[in-house]
């Protein structure tokens, strides 16, 4: 069982560990980490969050949690996207895929490595990781102004929606959307020429159904940016996090632990409308212990 845990879940659960008795939530992830089924995934959102605190205590005792927890670190959305694309366009040429895709990152470096960074630190540690984030503001900056942006985009594609413009270009929209995520010539099967190449953003936006069904993050992420353009809520930086966090957790965990009520009506309204997607959100890690005691006893009754 793998679960992606919210930061306000990991807030809670920093605090909690320092309580007499020990909190509900930290006892619940222990007990669930304690039968050697279940996996906590985060990402590099959740890293962000814990850094951008303004109190030096609070990053230590996040960082003793993470090492008690040792979670797995979900990959760069895009670069998941790129990946599903190349596994996508294989199959399309009768190639053979020659290993499924993995999201998870066991340490910084292979995290990393997947946002293209170029000076990736072999070794490092969550703890060099969170104390140079903590400490370096202005890698925390680029984050920040990159979600000032997503608001206006939100709002943009909502007047869109509204005006009938989106339903009119989606093909271009689309094929523009996949030019970004292509993955690179060299990468693909050799029968594909340069003049394919540069029509596939066209060929994948004809194909988009058979596309976002082969593609699990990047259905994810249709269907969240839908969910964010037709709500009626006022969008704010904070979603640009949100989105970088749950699409890919959408797409390959099987849960998603989260307090935050916005979320968990995305998910609502994305299960709706996504027949398999394998990603429950609950509200509480005690939820996941019950859910786990009623499958428990459902198969001693076989």
């Amino acid at each position: 069982m793998l679960v992606y845990i919210d930061h306000n879940i990991i807030t809670l659960m920093v605090v909690e560990r320092s309580t007499h008795p020990l909190g509900t939530e930290y006892r619940a992830i222990h007990d669930l980490l304690a039968n050697g089924r279940t996996t906590v995934a985060l990402s590099a959102v959740s890293l962000y969050e814990i850094a951008r605190s303004e109190i030096e205590a609070h990053v230590v005792n996040s960082i003793t949690l993470l090492n008690e927890l040792l979670p797995q670190w979900l990959s760069n959305p895009i670069y998941v996207q790129t990946e599903e694309l190349k596994r996508y366009i294989a199959r399309r040429c009768h190639r053979p895929v020659t290993r499924p895709l993995d999201p998870l990152n066991s340490t910084m470096a292979q995290l990393w490595s997947t946002y293209g960074a170029q000076n990736v630190v072999i070794g490092e540690t969550v703890a060099d990781c969170l104390t140079t984030w903590h400490r370096e503001r202005a890698a925390q900056r680029l984050v920040e102004e990159a979600a000032r942006e997503t608001p206006n985009a939100i709002m943009t594609g909502r007047r869109a929606l509204a005006e009938g413009f989106v339903a009119d270009n989606e093909l271009i929209i689309d094929a523009e959307y996949y030019r970004a995520r292509l993955p690179a010539r060299s990468e693909l099967p050799e029968q594909i020429s340069p003049r394919r190449y540069g029509e596939l953003p066209n060929l994948l936006a004809g194909e988009g159904r058979l596309v976002r069904k082969s593609c699990p993050a990047i259905k994810a992420e249709d269907l969240c940016q839908r969910y964010r353009i037709e709500a009626g809520f006022r969008p704010e930086p904070q979603d640009a996090l949100d989105l970088q966090h749950v699409m890919v957790a959408m797409a390959y965990c099987d849960y998603f632990v989260t307090r935050d009520n916005d979320i968990r009506a995305m998910f609502q309204y994305v299960r709706s409308r996504w027949k398999h997607c394998p990603c429950v959100a609950v509200r509480s890690c005690t939820d996941l212990v019950d859910i786990e005691a009623a499958t428990e006893r459902q198969n001693a009754q076989r």
